[in-house]
This record gives C-alpha cells, sequence and structure tokens, in this order.
C-alpha cells in the first residue's frame, strides 16, 4: 500500500510541474530583404530542439516553444542562414533573408524576376521538348514562335529581330560566344534540343554583358549530365538518326552528357533514286555535342564543352530538274567546324561569384559554285581563340556584374570569281577578281560593368551598365551606355522601360568578304533601342505581357559602286512596332503561349556613287533609291503565332503549331528589253514595292507509347496539316515571259521512333 501511495505521489508532482510550464507560440513572416516579397518553403526552427516548421505560400510560419527565451534560426535553399534572439511576450518575427550564392553555383538565376534585362524570354528544356517537330530537330524553331520574331522561311533557323537582319543578332552557349551557330548556310542551328536546358531570348533592350549585338541575343545554357544513373535514347525521325546519353563518370563528383546527329534521308535518296542521282550529294550534316562536368569542391565547378560539324553537299540542279526555261547552278562544299572550351565557376563567398571561359576554334571550308554568271571558287581557314571573365558581387539591394572579353582569329582564305555583269544595253561586261588572306590577324576586346539595383524596395528597381569595345583592325573605340527601369505597380503588375545604344563591328554585311576587308576605313553599325512595356503573372499559371518599341539605326553598312571603297556606313534603317505574349507556363496537363508582333521597318542609303560612273558596274545591281524610305526587305508587318501542348499522361501527348504572317517585299518584274544574242534585260518595278502571298502553317504532333512500352515512344506528326501553299520567292523563265513560283514545305506527313535506355 505504501508503494501504491508513493507512486501516484510522483505521478501528481510530475503533472503540477507540466501544469506549471507554460507552452508559448510564436508567429512571423519571413520575406526577401530586397523585394519583400514572402519566402516560401522557408524552414524555421528553435535552436536547441527538434521542432522545425515550413513557412506557407505568404511567407508565414508559427512555432511553439516552452521557453520563455530562444534563439529562432531561419533558412532555405538561395538565401544565407539567419537566426533571431526572442524573449517573451513573444512579438510577431520578421525575418528578411539575402540571397546566398551557394545555390545558385552553376545556374545562377540572381532575383531574376527583378533584374531588368530587356525584353527577354526565358525557354526551358520542356518547352523545347513538348512542341512540335521539324523535319530537322532544332531548338531555334521553338523561339521563332515568340514575339519579336519575323522569320524567312520554312528551311531557315535564321531570325529577324523586331526589323534587324539576321546577322545582327548574337549567340553564346554556356557563356561561350558561338560566332556561326547556323549549319547549311542558316537552314539549321547548332542548338540540339536534347542538349539544351534554357534558352534566354532577348529581342530589345538588353543589358550591358552582351558584346556585339544590334538586334538581339539567344544565350543558350546547355544541361549537365547525370550524376547518379546512365540513362539516354536512341532516335529515328524521317530524315535523322540521333543518339544521346548521359551518366556519371563519379557518382555525385563527375558527370559526362553527350548526343551526336546524322542526316541519312541523303543516304535514302541516293538509293532511292539510283543512277539518276549517282553524282549528286545531297545536303548532309554529322554533329556532335558533349559536355563533361567536375565538381571540385563545394565552391568551384569544372566543364569542358565540345562541340564539332561537318556538312557538304555536292548539287547540280541539271540532275533533277527538267525545266530547260530557268537557269542552272552548281553547288559543291564541305566545312568543318570544331570547338572545344573550358569553363570553371568558383564561389569565393557568398557575396561573390567568379566564372572563365576560354575556348578555341578551328574551321575549314571549301566552296565552289557556278551557274551562267558567275563561276566561284574559295577556301578558307580559321582558327580562333576566347576569353571571357565575370565577376557578381552582391551587396544588399545590389547586383554588380563585371566581365571583360578578349578574341582573336588568324584566317587564311583565297577567292577565285569569275563573272559577268548584265549591262542596261544588253551587253555583258566580264571579270575577273583574286582575293588571297594570309595569316589574316583580327582582334577584338571589350570590358563591361552593370549594375541591378532597388531603388525603393517592393517597388522600383534600375539598371545600369556600360560596354567599352575596341577592334583592333580598323583600331575602332566604342562605348555603349545602357540601362532600364522597373516599376512594380501591384505585386503581380509591372511597368518596364529599356534604352540604351548597340554597335557590331563591320565583320558581316550579309553574304560576301567582310566589309573591313574591303575598307578598313569602315565602322560599326549602331542602334538605339527603346522598349516601354507592361506584364502581369496571372492565375492559373498564365503569364501576360505587352511592348512596344523603337529602333534607330544608324552608320549602316551598305554597297558602293566605287571599286575603291566597296562598303560605306551610308545606310540607315528605322524600325517600331508592338509585341503581345500571353502564356500558359508549363504545369499540371497543358502549357503554351500566344505570340502577335507588329513591325514597321523602313531603310533608307543617305548617299551613294553613280553605277554609271565605273563602266564595269550596272544600274541593275543597284536598285535601291537614294535619299528615300523604302520597306526593309525582311519586314512582315503583322506575325502571329499560337503553340499548345497536352499532356494526357506521361507518355501520351499531343502538340499544335500555328503560325501566320503577312508577306515580305519584293521588287516585281514587270518586263524585259530584247537584245541581239538572245540576250534580255529585266525592268523592275518600284523597289520592294510589292508584297509576297500571307503565310499560314499548321503543324501537330501526337506521341504515343510503342507496343505499350514506357521506354519506346512513337510519334506521328503532320507539317502544315492545311496544305496551304506558301510561296518562298519567284523565279523567271530566261526571257522573263514566265514567272514560275518557288513553294516552301507542301503538307508532309512524318514518324519517328526514339527508346529510351
Amino acid at each position: 500500500m505504501r508503494k501504491i501511495t508513493a507512486v501516484l505521489t510522483i505521478f501528481l508532482h510530475v503533472i503540477a510541474l507540466c501544469q506549471g510550464a507554460e507552452a508559448f507560440v510564436i508567429t512571423g513572416v519571413v520575406r526577401d530583404s530586397v523585394t519583400k516579397e514572402p519566402v516560401k518553403d522557408a524552414v524555421v526552427s528553435v535552436k536547441g530542439s527538434h521542432e522545425s516548421v515550413l513557412t506557407d505560400s505568404e511567407g508565414r510560419f508559427e512555432i511553439s516553444t516552452g521557453e520563455e527565451s530562444v534563439k529562432i534560426i531561419c533558412g532555405t535553399q538561395g538565401y544565407r542562414t539567419s537566426e533571431l534572439r526572442l524573449s517573451a511576450p513573444y512579438q510577431e518575427a520578421v525575418f528578411e533573408l539575402d540571397v546566398s550564392m551557394h545555390y545558385t553555383l552553376g545556374k545562377i538565376y540572381v532575383r531574376d524576376k527583378h533584374r531588368i534585362e530587356g525584353s527577354k524570354q526565358k525557354i526551358r528544356a520542356e518547352n523545347i521538348k513538348r512542341t512540335t517537330s521539324q523535319l530537322f530537330s532544332d531548338s531555334l524553331k521553338v523561339v521563332q514562335t515568340l514575339p519579336g520574331v519575323v522569320i524567312g522561311d520554312d528551311f531557315s533557323s535564321l531570325m529577324y529581330i523586331r526589323g534587324g537582319e539576321y546577322y545582327e543578332s548574337v549567340s553564346f552557349l554556356d557563356n561561350i560566344h558561338i560566332l556561326v551557330p547556323y549549319l547549311w548556310g542558316g537552314a539549321q542551328s547548332i542548338f540540339n534540343p536534347s542538349m539544351v536546358d534554357r534558352i534566354d531570348f532577348y529581342s530589345g533592350g538588353f543589358p550591358a554583358k552582351y558584346p556585339q549585338a544590334l538586334s538581339g541575343v539567344i544565350d543558350v545554357a546547355s544541361i549537365e549530365g547525370s550524376f547518379d544513373e546512365r540513362n539516354g535514347y536512341l532516335d529515328i525521325s524521317p530524315t535523322t538518326f540521333e543518339i544521346f546519353a548521359q551518366g556519371p563518370v563519379k557518382k555525385e563528383k563527375s558527370s559526362y552528357v553527350v548526343a551526336a546527329r546524322r542526316t541519312y534521308y541523303d543516304l535514302l535518296m541516293n538509293l532511292a533514286y539510283g543512277d539518276k542521282y549517282k553524282d549528286i550529294a545531297f545536303p548532309f550534316f554529322y554533329d556532335l555535342q558533349s559536355k563533361f562536368t567536375w565538381k571540385l569542391s563545394p565552391k568551384d565547378k569544372l566543364f569542358f564543352n565540345t562541340i564539332a560539324s561537318y556538312e557538304g553537299m555536292d548539287f547540280d540542279s541539271k540532275a533533277i530538274s527538267d525545266n530547260d526555261e530557268t537557269r542552272s547552278f552548281e553547288f559543291h562544299y564541305n566545312d568543318v567546324r570544331v570547338l572545344p572550351a573550358v569553363n570553371w565557376e568558383h564561389l569565393a563567398s557568398d557575396d561573390l561569384s567568379m566564372n572563365f571561359v576560354f575556348s578555341t576554334r578551328y574551321h575549314r571550308g571549301a566552296y565552289d559554285f557556278a551557274n551562267d554568271d558567275v563561276n566561284s571558287t574559295s577556301g578558307q581557314n580559321e582558327y580562333d581563340v576566347y576569353f571571357r571573365d565575370k565577376v557578381t558581387y552582391m551587396a544588399s539591394g545590389h547586383t554588380i556584374e563585371q566581365g571583360f572579353y578578349l578574341f582573336r582569329t588568324w584566317v587564311d582564305a583565297n577567292v577565285d570569281l569569275n563573272y559577268r555583269t548584265l549591262m542596261p544595253d544588253g551587253t555583258y561586261v566580264y571579270k575577273t577578281e583574286t582575293d588571297d588572306f594570309d595569316r589574316t590577324r583580327i582582334g577584338a576586346m571589350g570590358l563591361y560593368l552593370q549594375d541591378d539595383m532597388a531603388i525603393v524596395s517592393d517597388k522600383l528597381y534600375l539598371n545600369a551598365g556600360v560596354l567599352a569595345e575596341r577592334f583592333d583592325y580598323t583600331k575602332e573605340n566604342t562605348v555603349s551606355p545602357r540601362g532600364g527601369l522597373k516599376y512594380d505597380l501591384t505585386k503581380n503588375t509591372s511597368l518596364k522601360f529599356n534604352t540604351g545604344i548597340y554597335s557590331q563591328f563591320p565583320v558581316q554585311a550579309g553574304r560576301g568578304a567582310p566589309p573591313f576587308l574591303e575598307n578598313d576605313n569602315i565602322e560599326s553599325e549602331k542602334a538605339v533601342h527603346y522598349v516601354l512595356g507592361v506584364e502581369r503573372e496571372l492565375p492559373n499559371h498564365l503569364f501576360a505581357r505587352v511592348e512596344t518599341y523603337i529602333k534607330d539605326y544608324s552608320d549602316m553598312i551598305v554597297r558602293d559602286p566605287d571599286p575603291d571603297i566597296v562598303y560605306t556606313n551610308n545606310g540607315a534603317r528605322k524600325a517600331s512596332g508592338f509585341d503581345v505574349f500571353v502564356q500558359r507556363k508549363p504545369s499540371e496537363k497543358w502549357d503554351g503561349w500566344l505570340a502577335y508582333t507588329y513591325l514597321d521597318a523602313k531603310d533608307k542609303i543617305l548617299e551613294r556613287n553613280d553605277p554609271a560612273n565605273y563602266a564595269d558596274v550596272s544600274s541593275l545591281n543597284y536598285r535601291e533609291p537614294v535619299g528615300e524610305w523604302f520597306p526593309f526587305s525582311n519586314e512582315r508587318k503583322h506575325n502571329f503565332s499560337v503553340v499548345f501542348n497536352y499532356e494526357f499522361d506521361k507518355i501520351r501527348r499531343l502538340s499544335v503549331t500555328y503560325r501566320y504572317s503577312t508577306g515580305t517585299p519584293y521588287t516585281e518584274i514587270v518586263g524585259a528589253h530584247a537584245y541581239p544574242g538572245g540576250v534580255y534585260v529585266p525592268v523592275y518595278g518600284e523597289h520592294l514595292g510589292s508584297r509576297m502571298p500571307e503565310y499560314h502553317r499548321l503543324d501537330a504532333k501526337l506521341t504515343l507509347p510503342l507496343f505499350n512500352k514506357e521506354n519506346t515512344e512513337f510519334y506521328v506528326q503532320v507539317i502544315n496539316l492545311t496544305a496551304h501553299k506558301n510561296i518562298d520567292r519567284y523565279y523567271y523563265s530566261s526571257d522573263y515571259s514566265k514567272r514560275y513560283e518557288a513553294q516552301m514545305l507542301p503538307l508532309i506527313p512524318i514518324a519517328g521512333v526514339r527508346h529510351i535506355f
């Protein structure tokens, strides 16, 4: 009995002590120190205990303790850990977290939502993989559906961004400047969709960190290989065979990823037509991309990239055409490019990160072209080196970025050109030109500094930067200030303005030799951008943006009949318009976007020598009016695209893409003058005064499991589902009495298989 009494006494004392210990509830909120936005899923805990909770979508939390004085700890990925000392009676705890770079190493997204980067659209890997495919897989075909982009034709990956020429945009891959990102002269890009993690596309007002871009930027980041398991796939499409593989070299420490492609439609064409095409090699390419990633330490990553390609063709139009009235031609070429690169990312501290890139490129090409008017043979060997560094520093309310690049190239090239020029009187002038560039050295360098800052926390943000560059061949220096403002009207609605000066060294002017090699007094082309827009995050994963823009181009490079100068800076262009973009972000069952662009772009030649002053130059080759505005040759006034992707389940998907645009301008041939010897001289109408027909194209793709196996996909797609006749260009009979239509892709059903291993 005494033992029972003692046990009851002890039990009652314990209950009394427990009742005497008061339980406290601490509430609070976690916010970003600069944007003041709530931080979701941050971990909040009481130091010395096992109690922890996660913040909700509004950044709020509630946690219990029995202590009258505690230390509360808060942390989450991408932010520094913060501590607060609290005592009873407890007031609401407020954590304002500072961004840390530990999480962003290798994928630096520093307050991406509030960085002011101009007209930017991010395309992620899932966007590219879900959309309809093409005859040849190409990531830029997806970018072509975004606002601000005007396309050339079905066969081209070139893009004319807000009134700019295709060569006025620059491309980067993992911070490596890709000088020529195209195969087949622009029909195909090197950006294999299998290797792409994301694409940042800029159509205007981009910041100072992007050099040599006059109209747009394509900034591509490739994926890192898996660090824990090996996998890959084999893909057979109607035109191309592709293999992809990734996996760890050493688990959690290093990885590899590699993708290779080879066209085989060209082999099938030769096999199917036998002797008829025995001397024809249809356009083909091989390409390979690889990336090796090594985690040297928690603060260091090393990347090794390789890009290699081989392409070519042997083509004679007489072998495949029965039309004797049209002009024939022959074209033979082969082209090899190899680009290895090393990329080192270093985290010096929570506030400071560094990135260093070194790449080399070897390019060899041989080209032969001949028709009735031209016989050209050329070859080139190029070797270049490229170095770029970037340092990012984050302080309270500031993200400061500084960078430097250095480029050197050595060119050996030769051109043998025999051609004839048709004169207005029906006679021909024959001429031969030979150019040799022996170990020509070309160099450029640039330095930039920019700062993204919060002027008024959670309301007003500013980007200010400047880019200084030098082109050593012409000894030209350029300075390009750029900046932007962003004002948050509400939590989900922002008003943006960007402006800046942009320049591009005189290395391209369409096809042909670089202008600076012909005239060392030529200067960089320049442009000023003005972009005003409003964007809003909407419910149900929707996003909308409307932008209006003006671009003023000056010192544009134009050809001149004077053989002593060849090129001048006597051109100008003005472009303006607006874009509308509505996107459903990838989530749940469906995603996609709607894009509309209105463009008004005009060119002017301010001054040019009269071709009549030069006996071997024909005015037929210089038809542009001087001192008058005329349409930009790649202007499409109205451009509209819709992308829709739907997932029935993980292995059953439907993708639909529709594009519409008005026609590009062209100069109509309205007649011809006949001269003895069967020579006909065309009579041209108003320069670029006519328009090609409207463009319509609807593609649909269905992906299903093959034999109900989840690791084998079968897809079927119809290109140009409505069979709309899209005209690429017109060409004429030798006497100009008949006009023919060169059409783009007809209705084409295609199918393919992908086996995942």
